[in-house]
């Protein structure tokens, strides 16, 4: 028998139904479904429902986010996609994975970075000065306040705006680390921990498979458990709570297209 529940806060349709031991159903829909473009948007130029599928033109992703979906770390999370690309090119890249409640730059970091204050760094200043900074970098960079060794502290949300312009060691031995803009919410005392932090992909990545024009092609990837104790490949990011499916492409021209005709998403349990 199976069971149908509508996810209201996402739009979200699961499909509850036994397949195999350890195996449910969790998402399972057409391409032609008219609530396609309800339930996956993002930033994509066009996008509409035919009877062949999906039909998506222009480039960007294309999501779901539903973070009352509890992560089950002891599971593998299955995604396939049916896709088809329509072009003049002999083919393009195609990827998929999971959106989710935390951010990359909150758990995408330098480990050997951590360092500790100086001095107490207080709200509006733009420098900072810490014990050593030999291992920073300069750029769109951000600094995490609460830092620690072990990473316990991912995923980090005390961060710095983007931004490192200049880093110096000084005459004392300490490193002056001065920000692009004032940070105005942030503070933290002398002996605090901090490490250098970079903003990623804003999901997950599962994989990106090259798919050729004009054939249909099953992309398949699967993520188990949450990576510990930093981001790692086919693993969801340290804290995640909740997710939901994204697929995303490049380099769609003008009079291109990709039509996904089917997504599923089964949870597989030992």
């Amino acid at each position: 028998m199976k069971k149908s529940i509508i996810a209201l806060s996402s739009a979200l349709l699961f499909t509850v139904s036994g397949l195999i031991a350890g195996e449910v159903s969790m998402i399972s829909l057409k391409g032609n479904d008219p609530n396609f473009p309800k339930i996956f948007r993002g930033g994509v130029r066009a996008k509409e429902v035919t009877a062949d599928g999906f039909i998506i033109k222009g480039n960007g992703p294309v999501y779901t986010y539903n973070t009352e979906k509890a992560i089950d770390p002891n599971a593998s999370y299955e995604l396939t996609i049916k896709v088809k690309y329509v072009g003049k090119k002999k083919g393009i890249t195609f990827g998929g994975g999971f959106m989710t409640n935390v951010g990359s730059s909150q758990v995408f970091c330098y480990p050997e970075t951590v360092t500790e204050l100086v001095e107490d760094f207080t709200k509006g200043d733009n420098e900072l000065i810490v014990k050593d900074a030999s291992k920073w970098k300069k750029g769109r960079f951000m600094v995490a306040f609460g830092a620690q060794n072990d990473a316990s502290d991912l995923p980090n949300r005390k961060l710095t705006r983007a931004g490192i312009v200049d880093i110096k060691k000084q005459a004392d031995g300490t490193w002056l680390v001065e920000l692009k803009s004032p940070e105005m919410k942030l503070e933290a005392k002398k002996g605090t921990k901090v490490r250098v932090h970079y903003q990623s992909n804003t999901w997950n990545t599962i994989d990106t498979k090259w798919i050729k024009s004009n054939e249909e092609f099953v992309y398949k990837g699967t993520f188990t458990g949450i990576a510990k104790p930093y981001p790692q490949a086919n693993k969801f990011w340290p804290g995640t709570k909740g997710f939901g499916i994204v697929f995303f492409t490049g380099g769609l021209q003008k009079g291109e297209y990709l039509v996904i005709s089917e997504i599923t998403l089964k949870k597989i349990t030992k």
